[in-house]
């Protein structure tokens, strides 16, 4: 995100990122965050909620509850999973990034490759769509010659 200004508040495991959507009322994990498939690691079978409710005031997980407080009631959401085919230079792993805007907030989240860690950042409310670009490391042009999103295909 090298033309977005933002700041990084902080970083969530995926199952840390489950319980505190839970916590919010969400239903899952937000789109486009998905584990990676590594073993023995899975959303499903959360720790302790008493040990969770004791971590959430902590101040590691204070800054991401205040994203996902934020997530709940956003005005815009900017969501973004890129697939990369496998290139001359190798596989390039997928890339996956939220953004929102909850009044006078702006945050985008952006998934480690290969990981189920997601940071987070503090920006803007109108560089939302600046953050996303900047964080999607385009290689190239596509094999599409156009995109339609069906809901506005007449």
């Amino acid at each position: 995100m090298a033309g977005a200004n933002r700041e990084h508040i902080g970083a969530v495991d995926l199952i840390d990122l489950a319980q505190i959507c839970d916590a919010e009322g969400l239903d899952g994990l937000p789109y486009p965050f998905a584990e990676t498939g590594r073993p023995g690691r899975h959303t499903a079978n959360p720790q302790e909620p008493q040990m969770f409710s004791h971590r959430i005031g902590d101040d590691d997980l204070r800054a991401i509850r205040r994203w996902a407080q934020a997530y709940a009631r956003a005005d815009i959401w900017v969501e973004c999973r890129v697939l990369y085919r496998a290139t001359e230079a190798g596989d390039i792993p997928d890339t996956r990034i939220s953004a929102l805007r909850a009044d006078q907030l702006g945050f985008c989240a952006v998934q480690r490759p290969h990981e189920d860690v997601v940071n987070v950042y503090e920006l803007s409310p109108y560089e939302l769509g600046s953050a996303v670009a900047d964080s999607v490391p385009l290689i190239g042009p596509g094999g599409h010659l156009r995109i339609s999103v069906p809901k506005y295909v007449g």
